[in-house]
């Protein structure tokens, strides 16, 4: 599900920067530690920020940007374009990055092919977020980290969520239900934090060994467990 408008300037503006690069970034590295040296996926990447604190802060090798909105990637590729470069000298080289048009519920990857996918506040935009998470756990190898930071239905359901925001209304999740959901998957999730009041929580999931396999849920199951 694609942002609107009021939404896109929130996440593009630079305060938003800002928390992703001083809150949100400190707390993933504390909860899951760096990627050093590895393929990542940042889905939902938007205007390219967590892509840039995947190089710079996590120290991946190669991140690959997934968005639905090709105008997002469009905002990336200009963000990026001040860290990357084509030639010998300072910068990041252009291989080490690319943007892909895609849903996260049919990420464009072969299985395992990514050691941490990381997910900065989009599952709650998607509708089937369970057959998601699944697509996630495909996507990473065993042993892979996943790095995510949602918001609950409750926090959505607030005056000004409901009006001037747009999100799916249907197979919203709270904290637990999310948590359960990751692990469900094959997941080990170990502490979750709960901030901003209850309004954002943050977690990292482990996949587990090669033998387990993701969990497509029959939707109508699954959303009559997790709408709160």
């Amino acid at each position: 599900m694609r942002m609107n408008w009021l939404e896109k300037a929130l996440m593009d503006g630079p305060s938003k920067r800002w928390m992703q690069w001083h809150y949100e970034a400190p707390l993933f590295a504390k909860l899951g530690g760096p990627a050093a040296g590895q393929r990542v996926l940042d889905v939902g990447c938007g205007n390219g920020v967590g892509i840039e604190i995947a190089l710079a802060r996590f120290g991946a090798e190669q991140v690959d940007g997934l968005d639905i909105d090709d105008s997002q990637l469009v905002r990336a590729r200009k963000r990026l374009a001040k860290v990357l470069r084509s030639s010998p000298g300072a910068g990041v080289p252009q291989d080490r990055v690319r943007l892909l048009v895609g849903d996260v519920c049919e990420i464009p990857a072969p299985d395992g092919a990514y050691d941490a996918v990381f997910n900065y506040l989009v599952l709650h935009h998607v509708i089937d977020w369970q057959r998601a998470l699944a697509e996630i756990h495909r996507v990473l190898k065993p042993g892979g980290l996943f790095y995510f930071e949602e918001t609950p239905g409750s926090s959505l359901s607030s005056w000004p969520a409901r009006v001037l925001l747009d999100h799916p209304k249907e197979n919203r999740f709270e904290v637990d239900a999310f948590t359960e959901a990751v692990q469900r998957q094959g997941f080990g999730v170990g502490h979750v934090e709960v901030r901003a009041r209850g309004n954002v929580f943050f977690g990292v999931g482990q996949r587990g060994s090669a033998t387990d396999h993701p969990v497509i849920p029959d939707k109508a199951v699954a959303e009559g467990q997790a709408v709160s």
